[in-house]
């Protein structure tokens, strides 16, 4: 979980905000605590983080599921999208 989220929510509740959006690649860290190294190399690609005082949605290209799984990254709820295609050879290698 973010050090940020307590702060987060509180700042909802005073705005009277249902939720909050991040859509910068250093908001999404900031909120969710997670840094794609995918959108580190291709910039465009789009992640997301939207904070309610019920919990955290992380939206991230599919590509990056496992390091979501794998980083210290705690949302209640996470979406991938876009597609994800690996090609192994008969041997499970990936085919050149």
């Amino acid at each position: 979980m973010s050090d940020s989220l307590p702060r987060l929510t509180a700042a909802l509740e005073i705005a009277g905000a249902d939720a909050l959006v991040a859509a910068s690649s250093a908001n999404v860290v900031y909120v969710t605590g997670f840094r794609s190294l995918f959108r580190t190399v291709y910039p465009a690609s789009e992640s997301y983080a939207i904070v309610t005082r019920d919990g955290t949605a992380l939206i991230v290209p599919t590509i990056d599921a496992p390091a979501v799984v794998e980083s210290d990254a705690d949302p209640t709820h996470v979406v991938c999208h876009g597609r994800f295609h690996l090609a192994l050879d008969d041997a499970g290698a990936a085919a050149q």
